[in-house]
């Protein structure tokens, strides 16, 4: 569940990045219908799906990691239930002994008992070994060789338990070394920055094809504005010189006069126009 809820943010958290970077994308794009925006988008997906693609992959890992201890500890309930099966004939078994130490009416207390209680007693003494093993030479009573006959029968069910328990601390021990081994690791907040990296890496790319965009517009919008003053100033320059010829045909009191006016005039307005061309390239590249 820890996996599927850090899977789930780091996805929402690329789909978030993803909607910035087309928020980005509308503030700076200039509006111009000749700009190519679906390279763009198409940078933008293709970053997004290779992010995704990434911590998909770590999920994917993740949830074999999950999945394995998932059958570990299955495994574990199942010897689990093992051992219950077990302790319930184990307990079956007790009773069946104590109706016949009943039955034949031995006490707790009674040295049939004592002995009997001596020799399924675990790790005797060497002194005990040595009386266990008189007695059973000696021979037992019929009482006794009945509740050993028993006992032999609790004895596969202890046995057992045993080895389901030495089963248990086994597959503990597997989910022990595969969470200790996926702290060393951290597959999902490595795919995470991963994931964060690349995305960062194509909003950076995305908004420089943007700048970009915008710095050849001006440029056009510059190329035209300088175009269109040519254009004008041509056209006054014209102007100028068909008044001067025009001049140059009136009488010559007035000739000189004329011809002076003419080219101040002209020289201010070309002074005038160079000055709109300055201003307009600093506007521009605003």
């Amino acid at each position: 569940m820890k996996v599927q809820n850090h899977y789930n943010k780091v996805i929402n958290s690329i789909n978030r990045g993803n909607e910035r970077a087309r928020g980005a994308k509308d503030s700076l794009s200039p509006g111009n219908p000749n700009s190519p925006p679906g390279r763009i988008a198409q940078k933008q997906n293709k970053a997004q799906e290779k992010a995704m693609g990434i911590v998909k992959r770590a999920f994917a890992g993740e949830r074999k990691i999950d999945d394995n201890i998932t059958k570990h500890k299955m495994r574990i309930a199942s010897l689990e239930g093992d051992i219950r099966r077990n302790n319930e004939e184990i307990k079956r078994i007790n009773e069946k002994q104590k109706d016949l130490q009943e039955l034949v009416g031995i006490g707790y207390n009674d040295k049939e008992q004592k002995d009997l209680r001596l020799m399924i007693k675990q790790n005797k003494t060497e002194e005990e070994e040595k009386y266990v093993g008189k007695l059973v030479s000696n021979g037992l009573s019929a009482y006794q060789q009945q509740w050993m006959d028993i006992e032999d029968e609790k004895y596969i069910y202890k046995s057992s338990n045993a080895y389901l328990v030495e089963g248990i601390n086994i597959e503990n021990d597997n989910i022990k070394n595969i969470m200790e081994e996926r702290k060393k690791h951290q597959p999902m907040k490595d795919a995470a920055e991963e994931a964060a990296e690349i995305l960062e890496a194509s909003s950076k790319e995305v908004k420089e094809m943007l700048l970009q965009d915008i710095k050849e517009d001006i440029d056009k919008e510059s190329r035209e504005f300088r175009e269109k003053l040519a254009e004008k100033q041509a056209k006054e320059q014209k102007e100028r010189a068909d008044s001067i010829r025009e001049a140059n045909e009136a009488p010559k009191s007035n000739l000189q006069d004329k011809i002076n006016e003419d080219v101040k005039l002209m020289l201010e307005e070309m002074n005038l126009i160079d000055e709109d061309i300055k201003g307009a390239l600093v506007d521009a590249s605003y």
